[in-house]
């Protein structure tokens, strides 16, 4: 070990991002999240939003770009509203008239926050069949706040449609007292689009909200553990392995183990043997995920010749020693077949598989009629594999009709595996007839891979938006090794994303790989706070992305918060990086003052950089 143990520092506060990302459309439905708050929340939270000239700007690309959901579209036409737009006032009068049930309530409202010149177009809408939007319309006059649009509401009260009746003397009574009055479902609605577009578009206490997110999603250290060690993991700096080892061993959790195998799995590897770390059932997991997930089984075979010996985990080492080129339990896994899960059947299928050898394709032979679909689908997809001209054309027949039964179930089978020449080779023959979330499934997939081709049908697909989950993953993975400007943008401009932590995650990785300066913030956010390892590896990812100017540019101008031991910290990860020639400039710039902390941190780190 290094000197890093005789420098134990406190965490530094959170830092806000210096540069608040622009205001753009989230381009998601966000109705469900707004539908939990309670009415005195919603009226509460009314206060905190506002909306700028930039806001219409936004909102009107959001519409021109059409293939929109009614929802993201009614948001957009409330943020027009909002933002004072006059100039659309003849969409929104069209839109009243002419779209979905949401989107002419929405515009009814809108009309009523533009406030100027709608007056008549209302008052016919509260004559509308529909008593939802004809009531909408009524509430949209209220807020014009003119005399003769509440006389107009007034008329209605009296009116011969009682359930309209109703809802207008509840308005009038909203518009005086609107705590008291309750919740009517069209000021709801107002509120809810009012906060959203809020959101999408404009100002929440005064900042754009993706910078509320931002400030959120820094906090969770989890998320920094997954980006700053992640990405550390891969610099080859001398002294990145002691701080990966120091944040495994004095803090731990999923990503610091991850790390440390995408880092240096030999050496972890060495601290099992030894019994400096012992690795628990779901830490194994772990392991073996990161393994599978970089495609490091070459690198890490010492690691997965111990995990062979763990009981319930033999499987999985074995099938991902085979892509390592292992083979020596081959034989063993087929004689077991009889007595094997469907799951496990599946790994020796693939195990099989990744030999490349035609001559192991004879034990697959009477495996093909299983009766259950994964593990005869994972047998024909083995056979194919081993380049069996039967097998392939089967594949090939069964992949390319996706009206089959169990298309889905081998599509997804063989996107797993595509990085392999057959099956990928078949996936490319099968990405033009897919549609929707297939499409964006194979294009990923064979994007990852390296079929740059692939990538262009994955952008269409898009339309400039993520979907969700495992499939926004992917996506996101396929888009982020492109190296291409647009797609890196287009992942700029969809983080970070509310309540989706795991595609949070891939974003923040892909956009600090691509040296993308929204993905900067969290970089920086790690590097004030610790715990120490993270916040040193922090400065060394800052380093290799932007350059050591920055570092000392954030030591020259520190965080108001920061204390001195925070400064330490980071004079530690600037000597330690960058060496005796930043001492020297250090004491230039500091005329001797060796008590600085900037000063003690660099000396210590450049001390230790000289034991690595």
């Amino acid at each position: 070990m290094t000197l890093l143990s005789l420098v134990p520092l406190l965490a530094a506060p959170l830092l806000a991002p210096r540069q608040a990302p622009s205001p753009r459309p989230t381009g998601r439905a966000v109705a469900a999240a707004s539908a939990q708050a309670a009415w005195p929340e919603r009226l509460r939270r009314d206060a905190r939003t506002a909306f700028t000239p930039r806001s219409a700007v936004a909102a009107r690309a959001t519409l021109d770009r059409g293939n929109l959901g009614p929802y993201e579209r009614a948001e957009a036409l409330m943020a027009l509203g909002c933002a004072g737009a006059t100039m659309e006032r003849a969409r929104l009068a069209s839109w009243s008239a002419e779209g979905t049930a949401t989107e002419r309530r929405a515009a009814a409202l809108a009309l009523g926050e533009l406030g100027r010149g709608v007056g008549d177009r209302l008052s016919e809408l509260c004559d509308d069949p529909d008593t939802d939007v004809a009531a909408c319309a009524a509430l949209a006059l209220l807020r014009t706040g003119t005399l003769s649009a509440r006389a107009r509401v007034d008329e209605l009260t009296r009116g011969a449609r009682k359930d309209l009746a109703e809802r207008a003397r509840n308005l009038l009574m909203f518009e005086v007292d609107p705590l008291g009055t309750g919740e009517l479902p069209s000021a709801r609605l107002l509120l809810d689009l009012r906060w959203n577009a809020a959101r999408a578009f404009g100002l929440v206490d005064g900042q754009a909200w993706s910078v509320t997110l931002l400030g959120e999603l820094v906090a969770d250290e989890r998320f920094l553990d997954a980006v700053i060690l992640s990405e550390a993991a891969l610099l080859s700096a001398p002294g990145v392995k002691d701080h990966l080892v120091g944040q495994l061993l004095e803090v731990g959790g999923e990503w610091a183990v991850r790390a440390c195998v995408a880092g240096m799995p030999a050496e972890l590897a060495e601290l099992i043997e030894h019994g400096l770390w012992t690795p628990g059932r779901g830490q194994w997991d772990w392991i073996l995920d990161e393994i599978g997930a970089r495609g490091m089984a070459a690198e890490a075979v010492d690691l997965l010749m111990i995990a062979r010996g763990q009981s319930g985990l033999n499987l999985r080492a074995i099938e991902l020693l085979s892509r390592g080129g292992v083979f020596d339990d081959l034989e063993e896994l087929s004689d077991g077949w009889a007595d094997l899960t469907a799951g496990e059947r599946i790994l020796v299928c693939r195990a099989l598989g990744n030999t490349h050898r035609p001559d192991v394709g004879a034990r697959l032979a009477d495996w093909g009629d299983d009766p259950r679909p994964p593990v005869a689908a994972a047998v024909l997809i083995a056979r194919a594999r081993l380049t069996e001209a039967k097998a392939i054309s089967s594949l090939r027949t069964a992949l390319l009709d996706s009206e089959a039964e169990g298309w889905a179930l081998r599509v997804r089978l063989a996107c797993e595996l595509a990085d392999d020449p057959v099956i990928g080779d078949l996936l490319s023959e099968v990405l033009p007839l897919c549609e929707d979330e297939w499409r964006i499934r194979v294009a990923s997939s064979l994007g990852i891979a390296g079929r740059a081709g692939a990538l262009i049908e994955l952008r269409e697909a898009l339309d400039g938006r993520l979907p969700d989950g495992e499939l926004g993953g992917l996506a996101v993975r396929a888009l982020g090794s492109s190296g291409i400007e647009e797609d890196v943008e287009l992942l700029a401009d969809s983080f970070p994303l509310e309540r989706r932590p795991i595609l949070n995650r891939h974003l923040a990785r892909a956009l600090v790989t691509a040296r993308h300066v929204e993905a900067m913030s969290v970089v920086r956010s790690a590097l004030w706070r610790g715990p120490f390892d993270r916040s040193v590896l922090a400065a060394a990812v800052l380093i290799d992305r932007i350059g050591i100017y920055r570092l000392r540019e954030e030591l020259a101008t520190p965080p108001s918060r920061a204390t001195s031991q925070d400064i330490r910290r980071v004079g530690f990860a600037l000597g330690e990086w960058g060496g005796l020639a930043e001492i020297g400039e250090l004491q230039r710039r500091l005329r001797g003052r060796t008590n600085d902390p900037v000063m003690q941190g660099a000396l210590l780190g450049a001390l230790s950089a000289r034991t690595h």
